[in-house]
């Protein structure tokens, strides 16, 4: 009975034993399942954040790309704009240069064309005085009209009027007289519309001779009204 008794006590322990070390296992195994949830959720986030950082890397490595080829683009297209500029100002500049040419000539020309028409007015303006004074004639007033009017047809242009005589009679009668006579068409230009700020005269006398004063033709030569075309 006592054997019964001990045998039944030491069943008991055992299988209470087997309980608390079952209790004990099923701890420890929940405790490493816990740990390998743990772990297996520690490793997909650490994939999780791998894969967010690798597609974080590819997206700013193609940005980095993108911005780059946009950089090269802008700066071939600004090379090519300043290549057109520069080209375009060329162009501009030479442009400029040829019609500042064309003009120089054309207004040379002009000029040139302008001063031979002057010259050849006053060549034809052969200006007579009553004898012995500085009263212009009617053929003289008509041959200053003509001249007039080439006057103003050409601006830009200022004139000195010169009166010479021949070498008879005083020097200083004849330098008064010329002078007088210089004024006389200066005078008759004014009154016939010519400005008179463009106009200047002076009077040479007998100093400059343009034939010579013994024969009466020279003599005729010499008495004579100058246009003389200042620029």
């Amino acid at each position: 009975m006592e054997k019964e008794k001990a045998l039944e006590a030491k069943n008991l322990e055992f299988e209470k034993l087997l309980e608390t070390t079952k209790a004990k296992d099923l701890e420890a195994l929940a405790n490493l399942k816990a740990q390998i949830e743990q772990l297996n959720s520690e490793k997909l986030a650490l994939e999780k954040a791998k894969e967010e950082a690798e597609k974080l890397a590819k997206e700013k490595a193609e940005a980095e790309a993108k911005a780059k080829e946009e950089a090269e683009r802008l700066a071939k297209e600004k090379a090519e704009a300043e290549k057109l500029a520069k080209e375009k100002a060329e162009e501009e500049a030479n442009a400029k240069a040829e019609a500042e040419r064309l003009a120089k000539e054309k207004a040379e020309a002009k000029a040139k064309e302008a001063k031979q028409e002057l010259e050849k007015a006053f060549s034809l303006t052969h200006v007579e005085f009553r004898t012995g004074s500085a009263i212009l004639t009617k053929e003289s007033k008509k041959r200053l009209d003509k001249a007039v009017a080439t006057i103003k047809k050409y601006e830009g242009y200022r004139y000195n009027i010169q009166g010479h005589t021949d070498n008879r009679g005083k020097e200083s009668f004849n330098k008064k007289l010329s002078a007088k006579r210089a004024k006389a068409v200066k005078d008759y230009l004014v009154s016939q519309g010519v400005d008179e700020s463009i106009l200047s005269h002076e009077g040479f006398g007998s100093e400059q001779p343009i034939a010579d004063n013994n024969t009466k033709e020279g003599r005729e030569k010499n008495r004579r009204v100058v246009f003389e075309i200042i620029q």
